[in-house]
């Protein structure tokens, strides 16, 4: 126990370090290095056979009985769940072998990402719902945690280390029922690792590559204790100094940029027997150049502060009382300086946004049927300062958005093999509006339901409906720019989902097929109004059908992997029109081949059609890894991404200029080199 407390107190010191020079953080992960292998190798090869990978690898039999909590707050099977869910595992993860969750959440099947400010914010595009003010649409929650800014409604991935990462739950649909505001197009829950054997874990990985980029991971998981303590630690940090491209800003001016950055990400979590605390911090840097115009030059500081408390207790087998409590605080800030010339002057804009949310849930059986019942009350706040101005012009009320909930989740068992599903959920949200001169109360009824039929074992037809509905944010009510204006009076989004879900498992091979359909009434936009000023506004009703089919195979005991297809069509429903920002294909996939013991070959891939001013592309990367017999726990690793210097652009939707409608991703493969240490 003193050794886990010494290596909290050094990760502690370390969430200052990241602040500080490259010499010192080498430092300070040399101090930890040092305290991982006095407090871990002794016992580790002292007591036990030191095969600790069963912990994390899951096998595809494992995988096909997996117990998923995202859809119903309760444990699941991934098969007969009441849902359209991907699962990302840890070993997906290690087989893609990227070095952000974003990165590896672009093989998920109708997953991409898009550009809002020229690479600053990154959002989620689900089934072809893509947004233009950089709310996702999608809500990210870390072992049920929310983790998203009340200032845009988006986050970023990078929040999550990938060293803590056990599985990745994406819930498609609209799913406002289980977790109220953002969840349009998906729920993302990052479910993290969690200790299960008597033994100490720990993982590190180190990892080296092109443009200057090196990558670490830290994972330390301790066993319960006689007094009923658990510990886990988890970091992340990658360092980069970019790739050289081209970039142009709304004039046409054309500038040569190499994007550096550098972030971390420490997570701790203590458990206590019914009690849980999760503590986290996220620091990023990222220098830019304003895309319309290259007279300023850009640097974005990005933090972020989550805790959480969580208290369960179990009054019998089947029922169980859940509080939670969780704040997560953002702060964003943007130095404009002058790029080429001493003039002009240099000034600064100032972010934040801060989210506190409270759950109160019921979760238990009653003969056939199982049900969550619960209340939520969310206060979140969201502002930008502008020292050119010396003004908010977002938040300048400093005025709160207050929410309380209700909702009933549950399933029945009607007979053998057929269930039904059903969920509401009553939601008050509540603001005062200077400009309105009044509160703002906006009320929504969200329902879910649906059947689950199995005509036969490991066969499974699933009809699901859901509703969901999307606060408007404090930068859409409030934006004051010169070319973008907010709306006070903006009514929440509101969407309907259905999906019609066939799926199997045929000796080793999983396939689902899933025909979807996903409408928003009162979709929120920019709207020109004239003189190339833009406002947003609420414009009807759009509409995204199309079909994703999926699948994960284990062939013969050498060869296993996942892949999918997915076609989505977005339209206007008042216009007829088809929407810009929507791809109609995407084919991803991913194969491991084990040669022989301790040897192993990967392959991964996407294709995706041209949407927007973004043409289509086709990426490929590769990857070897190699596990030394007389190293025990120490694996090589070597990777090329995008071996075809394939170029990659996407879409920027933050700006309104035809001038600037991509921005450049990638024009050159990636090399990287490392290694892998587990005890």
């Amino acid at each position: 126990m003193h050794m886990w407390l010494s290596i909290l107190c050094l990760y502690t010191l370390g969430v200052v370090l990241i602040r500080m020079s490259s010499a010192l953080r080498g430092l300070f992960y040399f101090i930890v290095l040092l305290v991982v292998v006095s407090g871990f190798v002794s016992p580790c090869l002292a007591g036990g056979n030191g095969d600790i990978d069963h912990v994390f690898d899951m096998s595809f039999a494992e995988l096909m009985e997996l117990e998923i909590v995202t859809t119903s707050k309760q444990q699941e099977s991934f098969l007969r769940t009441p849902a359209a869910v991907d699962v990302l595992t840890a070993e997906d993860i290690r087989l893609l072998n990227f070095n952000t969750l974003e990165e590896c959440l672009e093989y998920v099947t109708g997953l991409s990402s898009i550009n809002g400010e020229g690479n600053v914010f990154t959002t989620t595009t689900i089934r072809g719902n893509t947004l233009v003010n950089y709310n996702t649409n999608t809500l990210l929650l870390f072992d049920g945690i929310p983790l998203y800014s009340p200032y845009h409604g988006s986050f970023d991935f990078s929040l999550i280390p990938l060293a803590a990462i056990e599985r990745v739950e994406i819930v498609k649909g609209a799913n406002s029922v289980l977790y109220g505001s953002n969840t349009i197009s998906a729920v993302i829950n990052v479910i993290s690792k969690k200790k299960i054997t008597d033994e100490r874990h720990a993982e590190m990985v180190m990892r080296v590559g092109s443009h200057e980029t090196w990558h670490g991971q830290v994972a330390l998981l301790s066993p319960e204790d006689e007094h009923g303590w658990q510990l886990r630690l988890f970091n992340d940090v990658t360092k980069t100094g970019g790739e050289p491209m081209t970039i142009h800003d709304e004039a046409g001016h054309g500038l040569d940029f190499s994007q550096d950055k550098q972030l971390g990400t420490v997570v701790m979590k203590a458990d206590y027997r019914s009690l849980a605390l999760h503590l986290q911090f996220f620091d990023r840097q990222l220098p830019t150049y304003r895309t319309r115009n290259f007279n300023y030059g850009q640097d974005n500081h990005e933090q972020a502060v989550v805790a959480n408390i969580d208290f369960q207790q179990q009054f019998s087998a089947a029922t169980t009382l859940r509080l939670r409590s969780n704040i997560y605080d953002w702060q964003l800030s943007k130095d404009y300086f002058p790029a080429f010339t001493t003039t002009p002057a240099p000034y600064y804009w100032d972010y934040s946004g801060r989210l506190w949310s409270t759950d109160l849930e019921m979760v238990g059986n009653w003969r056939t049927h199982r049900y969550t019942v619960g209340s939520n009350y969310n206060i979140s706040n969201g502002r930008r300062y502008k020292s050119n101005s010396d003004s908010y012009d977002v938040g300048l009320y400093n005025e709160e958005t207050k929410e309380y909930s209700l909702y009933l989740n549950g399933s029945s068992d009607l007979s053998h093999g057929l269930d039904l599903v059903y969920g509401g959920r009553y939601t008050n949200s509540s603001y005062y509006s200077p400009a309105v001169g009044e509160k703002q109360v906006n009320e929504n009824f969200s329902s879910r339901g649906g059947v689950v039929y199995s005509p036969q074992e490991d066969t499974y037809v699933k009809l699901l409906y859901g509703e969901s509905f999307r606060v408007p944010t404090y930068f859409e009510k409030g934006v004051a720019s010169l070319h973008v204006l907010g709306n006070p009076a903006l009514r929440p989004e509101e969407s309907s989902s259905w999906d019609f879900i066939v799926s199997t498992l045929v000796s080793e091979v999983y396939l689902s097929v899933d025909f979807f359909q996903l409408q928003i009434d009162d979709k929120i936009t920019r709207v020109p109004i004239g003189g190339g000023i833009y406002q947003n506004q609420n414009i009807g009703k759009v509409c995204f059908r199309g079909v994703e089919v999926s699948s994960k195979f284990q062939l013969f005991d050498d060869l296993s992997g996942f892949a999918g297809y997915s076609y989505s069509k977005g339209k206007n429903r008042q216009s007829g029109e088809a929407l810009e920002f929507t791809y109609e294909h995407m084919l991803t996939g991913a194969l491991r081949w084990r040669w022989q013991e301790g040897l192993e070959s990967t392959l991964s891939g996407k294709y995706l059609s041209d949407w927007g001013a973004a043409d289509s592309y086709v990426l490929v990367n590769m990857g070897l890894n190699y596990q030394p017999a007389h190293l025990a726990g120490f694996t090589f690793e070597l990777k090329a991404d995008n071996i075809f210097a394939t170029a990659i652009d996407r879409p920027e939707i933050g700006r309104a200029s035809n001038a600037v409608p991509t921005i450049p991703l990638t024009r050159d493969p990636w090399l990287y080199m490392g290694v892998r240490w587990q005890l």
